[in-house]
């Protein structure tokens, strides 16, 4: 495919691009999962990530998680296993309502609007559980290297 440059010249345009070596894509997938924990998701990491929440950000849903500690950890528990086993996401994770907020200045502009998406908090909290999973598989290896 030939396309068109910045400057008006013809770049040939090779699709798909091959890799400078050849890989193996089998040993590439077992090498990068084997350093991520993929079991189910313990007491203590969501005990962390419910810990982690900050009072004032989301309204009233932070300081009612944290209100009894123990009771929200086994029901969180039980739900993150359900969804770790099934290995799907209530539809209601999967969508935010955006809000939009004033900036200063004229309001009949767009720039001086930002978009908040408001998200359920205990699906930023697996979302973070699994993101500290994987922060923790590539530091480890990082490390080896």
């Amino acid at each position: 495919m030939r396309i068109e440059g910045s400057g008006g010249e013809s770049i040939l345009w090779r699709y798909p691009i091959e890799p400078a070596y050849p890989i193996n894509e089998e040993d590439c997938e077992q090498q990068d999962i084997a350093d991520i924990d993929t079991g189910p998701v313990s007491k203590a990491e969501i005990r962390r990530a419910i810990k982690s929440l900050k009072n004032g950000k989301a309204p009233g849903e932070a300081e009612l998680l944290k209100a009894d500690l123990e009771f929200t950890t086994d029901t969180v528990k039980e739900l993150i296993d359900t969804i770790w086993s099934l290995e799907k996401v209530p539809l209601k994770w999967k969508r935010g309502l955006i809000i939009k907020i004033p900036k200063k200045g004229n309001l009949r502009k767009c720039k001086n609007w930002r978009g908040v998406t408001l998200l359920p908090v205990v699906s930023k909290k697996l979302g973070r559980i699994v993101i500290d999973r994987i922060r923790m598989g590539i530091d480890h290896r990082l490390r080896k290297e």
